[in-house]
């Protein structure tokens, strides 16, 4: 059985989770990853960068240069670099939330700012950058870069 003490950081712990949770409050939402919110009280993204690509392949001809046949869009991919200050706003669990979402490896609805869907994507890999840290070693900014792909 519990003792006291653990009780109570549980439900600090609990409170914490719900007032530092992914909830972008009265900010707009910029992008929507799944149930993940980058908005200016989570995790802002700086920019979004989008690299699309097409499939060309090579028909051989006699005595010619080979002529290009389209075969279709190749791939989609997408990068969010951004930054957290977690003492201003979101908390320091934004990236550790990216996290849970891409280890559970299923594609997410992507859903712009408007409300137009993107499509599915998953997560292809996250990077992180902690600087400007507290006497106590927590960090006041945190410096990201999500890159998604485009699932089928």
């Amino acid at each position: 059985m519990p003792g006291l003490r653990e009780t109570l950081t549980g439900l600090i712990d609990l409170a914490q989770d719900a007032f530092l949770g992914n909830d972008s409050g009265n900010a707009p939402v910029l992008l929507m990853l799944g149930t993940f919110k980058f908005s200016l009280n989570t995790a802002v993204f700086q920019e979004m960068q989008r690299r699309s690509s097409y499939a060309w392949g090579d028909v051989e001809r006699f005595g010619k240069l080979p002529a290009l046949q389209y075969m279709g869009p190749d791939d989609d991919a997408i990068t969010l670099p951004g930054v957290v200050f977690p003492d201003w706003k979101g908390g320091s669990r934004q990236v550790d939330d990216l996290r849970k979402l891409a280890e559970a490896g299923v594609p997410y609805q992507l859903i712009d700012a408007f409300g137009g869907v993107l499509g599915d994507w998953v997560i292809l890999g996250i990077e992180e950058t902690q600087s400007i840290h507290s006497p106590d070693g927590s960090f006041r900014r945190q410096e990201f870069s999500v890159r998604l792909r485009r699932y089928a």
